[in-house]
């Protein structure tokens, strides 16, 4: 099976035992992996932040947002609003359930909180 790498996954630093899944990475990580290096508040955090998107960047190319994650982002957006009346407030997080909806993968996260509702349309798997 494939299966995505949710950022709190690549954040955490710890390698969970994760199975025989092929794994991949969203543009949505590398997005969020990017704006916390520009975004790190001294030196130190900064060339940490640098080296895990490097060696990211040597791992995996991302899986694009394209016109199928574009539609799974509707889909998901919309279970959301029905669960509890709002708008989605966690979009980037969104974008990853939804580029692995598009793309048949199951998600591994560590804030399976964050997908909450979204159980019959995307596999979470928290780690």
């Amino acid at each position: 099976m494939n299966a995505i790498l949710d950022t709190s996954v690549i954040v955490s630093g710890e390698a969970p035992t994760l199975g025989d899944d092929d794994l991949f990475v969203t543009a949505i990580t590398f997005a969020e992996l990017h704006t916390a290096v520009l975004v790190a508040s001294n030196d130190a955090d900064r060339a940490t932040r640098l080296r895990r998107l490097t060696k990211l960047a040597a791992l995996y190319d991302p899986l694009p947002v394209d016109a199928g994650v574009a539609t799974a982002y509707g889909r998901i957006a919309m279970l959301v609003r029905s669960r509890d009346g709002s708008s989605p407030t966690r979009a980037m997080g969104l974008l990853i359930a939804a580029t692995a909806l598009s793309n048949g993968c199951r998600l591994y996260t560590r804030r399976v909180g964050d997908f909450e509702g979204l159980e019959d349309v995307v596999e979470v798997v928290g780690v």
